[in-house]
């Protein structure tokens, strides 16, 4: 609270010819009230003594060489800081992977309120404590075949000296979509040519390409290399099939006729009640096709904002949550009438690569893949 002199605030206090720079009540500074709290200097909060300080002051350090040294999770928790003023302390956390590792001590009092006096703490008198431990990497080299396609790929494994550090390489050859790898057909595998021994195995959950672990123990600090070569039987053996999704255009297209500069249609991709054991392919992609425009032979296309993977519906029930609603200028159709029809139909990659479109021949639903609508401009 301030010193006053009736109802005003004293904003100067002298003793003779002298400024006093505070004055006391016991351990409690009350002229002036307000007190300062910094480290090196920085950092500077200034509230009245017992008001609760909002953001600690930080303090930064790192291990003592990022090359070589990284905190384990339960060297961070046993951390320790040293040379703190009476009433302070200080928690730790620390982020960052490594070689790049950097630790930060949040430092308030204990009480979390400004302390009674001017507080300025310097870094050069505290000392922080923290356990290290040496980590490594493996550069590993490994030469794609067979299923996983040609070339190579580079991986950088990290992990503490002594302990195995791995990944799992993806090969470069992808089944269309709808199908996946028959695990069937995972027979091969990876085979150690020089360097770190490095061990795996096939990862068999469903999915478009060969997927294999390759993990390694780290044998010393900086970095060590190995060589592999990864193979197995050819993708396209029998693969396996996603759920097939359900199309729908309603019909028609939209409200009739449309009037002004766009044809619109109502749309929708999803699955029909999809559980826990069926299995969807998230590449799946859906677009409209809007083509037969009066008096026009152009066609355009509007992609769809993405597959509704929620369960819900059947075949004969509109599509969850909501349509789609998708739209093309009818001036980008060349030689179109005035008014007329228009054709939307359903496309998808399903059957294909991921960019590859076709009209969608097949679905999950009663629901009409294509419809008419009528349009005036």
């Amino acid at each position: 609270m301030p010193l006053n002199l009736a109802e005003s605030a004293l904003s100067v206090v002298k003793l003779g010819e002298n400024t006093l720079s505070a004055i006391y009540a016991g351990e409690t500074r009350v002229y002036p009230n307000q007190v300062q709290i910094s480290i090196d200097g920085g950092q500077i909060q200034t509230g009245e003594p017992g008001d609760s300080i909002a953001t600690p002051l930080t303090y930064s350090v790192t291990p003592s060489n990022q090359s070589t040294k990284h905190w384990t999770s339960a060297q961070i928790s046993a951390a320790t800081l040293t040379g703190l003023p009476s009433g302070w302390t200080a928690t730790f956390s620390a982020s960052g992977d490594f070689g790049l590792q950097t630790g930060t001590w949040s430092i308030t009092t204990t009480n979390g309120l400004f302390p009674a006096t001017d507080t300025d703490i310097l870094t050069s008198s505290l000392t922080s404590t923290i356990a290290e431990t040496s980590w490594g990497t493996v550069q590993v080299t490994v030469n794609r075949s067979g299923g996983f396609g040609t070339g190579t790929t580079n991986l950088t494994l990290k992990n503490f000296v002594g302990s195995s550090a791995g990944t799992t390489v993806t090969g470069s050859l992808e089944l269309p979509v709808g199908q996946y790898v028959n695990p069937t057909y995972n027979t091969g595998g990876l085979t150690n040519n020089s360097g770190v021994t490095c061990t795996g195995s096939f990862n068999n959950n469903p999915y478009w390409a060969k997927r294999h672990s390759v993990n390694c123990t780290v044998p010393s600090t900086g970095t060590s290399s190995s060589n592999v070569s990864l193979t197995s039987q050819g993708i396209f053996q029998s693969p396996l099939s996603y759920m097939l999704p359900s199309y729908a255009v309603a019909a028609p297209p939209y409200q009739s006729p449309v009037q002004g500069a766009s044809l619109q249609s109502s749309s929708q991709v999803w699955y029909i009640n999809r559980t826990g054991s069926s299995i969807i392919d998230t590449r799946l992609q859906g677009r409209l096709r809007f083509s037969n425009v009066t008096g026009s032979s152009d066609v355009q296309f509007a992609n769809m904002f993405g597959v509704n993977a929620n369960s819900g519906g059947t075949a004969s029930l509109p599509p969850p949550p909501s349509w789609q609603s998708l739209s093309v200028n009818v001036d980008t159709f060349s030689g179109r009438a005035t008014s007329g029809s228009y054709t939307v139909s359903m496309w998808s990659n399903w059957g294909y690569d991921q960019s590859t479109f076709a009209a969608v021949t097949a679905s999950n639903s009663n629901w009409p893949i294509s419809g008419t609508g009528q349009y005036v401009r």
